[in-house]
């Protein structure tokens, strides 16, 4: 299948494009800076994103473009991929964010309405409401915190025990490994073609900033004591996500291992390589 990637030179993007490539797909990745092996293509630009399908003619189109700062790149710009998906009839496969959701200790799946509570929560609640109002051969991937090396969690860690900041022990996430995120994506465009609507994709441990800290250092080598807690206080968001995915473990081959698993798995490989 031919795919297009979006969003294809970011760090999620990079790992979906080299997941299709892997599985025996015709892949194309645009973004802003495409690099010599890719497509140019600023989203934002309705008429520039619709060249663009024109152009690649994508079986199905998976869209990780955003920008939590940019409300342009990531609600109009996905209006835009919407639109053009529609014209040219490619599936839309679009990523979004545990954040629409309201905070609340029960686990939520997929009946759970939005209640975003930040510019970014709202920018990609819209972004979930153009894609059902207008394609329905589509679906909407909600994931959590995407955990893997190069990631900016594990950077973050990095930073803490380096002395910046302290990681947050009252924030709960379900954080899962861009390895089992990508493929879940390039399943969705490509085998599972029925699966329509919304599909929560994160993992099965739900834990706090800080306890994800702790299984990062220790795969990192570095000192869970120089770790220390904060409190978010009144940081905006939501204090506690817990995405159910059961609907996706059901319908997917792809699986979603459990953060500590898939770190404890990527610390092996690193290990072998080495």
């Amino acid at each position: 299948m031919r795919l297009l990637v979006t969003g294809g030179t970011g760090w999620v993007g990079r790992h979906v494009v080299r997941a299709a490539r892997a599985a025996g797909h015709d892949v194309v990745h645009a973004s802003r800076t495409p690099g010599p092996d890719g497509v140019r293509l600023d989203v934002r630009d309705g008429a520039e994103v619709l060249r663009c399908l024109e152009t690649v003619r994508p079986d199905a189109l998976v869209h990780t473009a955003y920008d939590q700062q940019d409300w342009g790149t990531t609600t109009t710009g996905t209006v835009h991929v919407v639109r053009g998906c529609g014209l040219v009839g490619a599936r839309l496969v679009a990523l979004s964010t545990d954040l629409v959701l309201p905070s609340r200790e029960a686990w939520s799946d997929e009946s759970v309405p939005p209640a975003p509570t930040t510019p970014y929560a709202a920018a990609k609640a819209a972004c979930e409401a153009a894609v059902a109002a207008a394609l329905d051969d589509a679906v909407v991937v909600r994931t959590s915190l995407v955990v893997g090396r190069g990631s900016t969690h594990h950077a973050l860690v990095h930073a803490v025990a380096a002395g910046q900041g302290a990681l947050r022990d009252d924030e709960i996430r379900c954080p899962v490994h861009v390895l089992d995120l990508s493929a879940a994506l390039v399943e969705l465009a490509t085998e599972a073609r029925g699966v329509r609507g919304l599909a929560h994709v994160a993992g099965a441990q739900a834990m706090s900033r800080h306890d994800l800290g702790l299984l990062v250092a220790r795969h990192e080598g570095l000192d869970p004591a120089r770790l220390p807690v904060a409190s978010r206080g009144d940081a905006p968001g939501p204090a506690c996500v817990r995405l159910d995915s059961t609907r996706a473990a059901s319908l997917l081959r792809t699986r979603v291992r459990p953060v500590a698993e898939a770190l404890a798995a990527e610390a092996t490989i690193t290990t072998a390589a080495g």
